[in-house]
């Protein structure tokens, strides 16, 4: 997607682990942000999307890959006791009790056929709202449980979602534009405790990039560091390339 200054837009930057809100080229909101960690499979890809709503009290739909790495081991291990905090769901939305599996069968075959769901709570992986750019890679910005993370100067734990600092500040500042009280709009819903889609009337275009030397609105050159290894492969592959830069050593 193009990026109109004269409209308003999210932008995180990835290696500043921060997220903005722009309007008219102006920076009008602010919080820390936590990205996906380092390891090949969580690294945070670069996109540009529509946000379209939020949804306050949110379940977690455990994504199939942490499913099998992280928690199936143990509630084999365990005859289905382990992971105890999370639902076991068929096909159809029902919750499947935990004694009616047969996990000796699910170890032999390796075969799962259930999703797990974390509901709503104040301990939902999710936290307390999540805001939705529907994408191929299933990335979003969310709350989070994990506060202390967001005190480390090196932010990247993550499985690829964005974590927010100050997620109800950014909602209330995504609703402004719609509410005349926002505040009291979110909270009012958040007190139910039921999961609740919340439509953004005008969407907000987000970005995700990968900036390690950008200027700010002062015009101030500022540099990050290079936690993917990103810029390190761009270079490779230009001097196998046999491409030069005037003034660099090689």
């Amino acid at each position: 997607l193009s990026i109109d200054c004269s409209d308003r837009y999210v932008w995180v930057n990835l290696t500043d682990f921060t997220s903005r809100i722009v309007d008219g080229g102006e920076v009008t909101f602010q919080t820390r942000s936590v990205i996906g960690a380092t390891s090949h499979d969580r690294r945070t890809p670069e996109f540009s999307d529509v946000m379209e709503h939020m949804v306050i009290n949110p379940s977690w739909y455990v994504p199939k890959s942490i499913t099998r790495k992280e928690y199936l081991p143990a509630m084999i291990a365990s005859q289905g006791q382990a992971a105890g905090h999370l639902q076991i769901i068929d096909g159809a939305g029902r919750v499947v009790p935990r004694e009616t599996i047969d996990w000796e069968a699910v170890s032999a075959g390796n075969y799962f056929p259930f999703d797990l769901k974390q509901p709503p709570s104040g301990g939902n992986a999710l936290g307390r709202v999540k805001f939705m750019f529907p994408n191929r890679h299933n990335v979003y910005l969310h709350d989070t449980p994990s506060k202390s993370l967001f005190a480390r100067e090196v932010r990247a734990f993550s499985h690829g979602c964005i974590r927010l600092q100050d997620p109800f500040d950014f909602a209330y500042a995504l609703l402004a534009v719609q509410e005349d009280d926002p505040v009291g709009t979110f909270q009012s819903i958040l007190r139910t405790g039921r999961e609740t889609t919340v439509k953004l009337e005008a969407p907000v275009p987000v970005h995700l990039v990968y900036r390690t030397a950008f200027s700010d609105l002062r015009g101030q050159l500022g540099y990050r560091a290079d936690i993917y290894g990103r810029d390190a492969k761009l270079w490779a592959a230009l001097q196998e390339a046999g491409v030069s830069l005037e003034g660099l050593g090689s």
